[in-house]
């Protein structure tokens, strides 16, 4: 089920390519949201959700005259739910206290970008691992190729007058959660300790809003040259996004 919580304002994106034979990085940043709204995106106690509706996604090496795509989107498609949580009991009382590390593992996802000119990028992986402490105000999201992390260009990404062509390893997704409101990340359903040296517990992970936050995603990728068609590998690509200022 396709789930998005960011409504309002829009937010630019930014994409940039460099030299030959470098990783890609594309970073989506909603850290600059004004005013702060609580709820673009967080965990509802089951499955993640997705920030909705950003602005523009650019592409851009310095050189190329850049690709801008307007009123591009990033959405979960499926999946990005929780399968197990843990909380490493450090001071071994059997309690998740606070700043007690929270490891919670996801099982399958999909998500994609899209804009008016078409699907930009599409990705899957087999699991995730989320990570954070309690009472913290923020967590992290990571999938690799150790996950089986898939990401692929859609025909909607043009850059110097060819669509990309493909996406390799290595890849990684990141998705930084930050603004959560209240007592921050908290976990219930404590159940006893397990664990050779210090003590793992079992816990379940309770729900929480986010009012700002990133997408870090890597990988390298080609672009079809098209006077040849001889395949250009193209690196240090990044992208950004970022919430106008209301």
């Amino acid at each position: 089920m396709k789930k998005s919580l960011l409504t309002g304002a829009c937010a630019a994106v930014v994409l940039c390519l460099g030299t030959a034979g470098h990783a890609a990085v594309m970073l989506m940043d909603f850290t600059n949201i004004h005013p702060p709204i609580v709820g673009i995106a967080g965990y509802n106690g089951t499955n993640f959700t997705s920030p909705g509706a950003v602005d523009d996604f650019t592409a851009a090496d310095g050189v190329i005259p850049s690709a801008v795509f307007h009123n591009a989107t990033f959405n979960i498609l499926t999946g990005f739910a929780v399968d197990s949580t843990i909380v490493t009991d450090t001071n071994n009382n059997g309690l998740a206290d606070i700043g007690e590390t929270v490891i919670a593992t996801l099982g399958a996802g999909a998500f994609q970008f899209n804009s008016p000119a078409g699907l930009l990028v599409t990705g899957s992986f087999d699991g995730a691992t989320m990570t954070s402490t309690v009472g913290s105000s923020g967590a992290t999201l990571t999938s690799s190729n150790t996950k089986n992390l898939i990401l692929s260009p859609g025909s909607g990404l043009v850059f110097g007058g060819s669509p990309v062509a493909s996406f390799s390893n290595p890849e990684s997704l990141t998705i930084g959660l930050t603004g959560v409101p209240g007592s921050g990340v908290q976990v219930s359903a404590i159940t006893h300790p397990y664990g050779p040296t210090v003590p793992i517990l079992g816990a379940h992970l309770d729900a929480f809003g986010v009012s700002s936050g990133s997408i870090n995603m890597s990988a390298n990728f080609v672009v079809p040259e098209p006077a040849s068609l001889s395949l250009l590998s193209f690196g240090a690509l990044g992208l950004l996004a970022r919430r106008r200022h209301g």
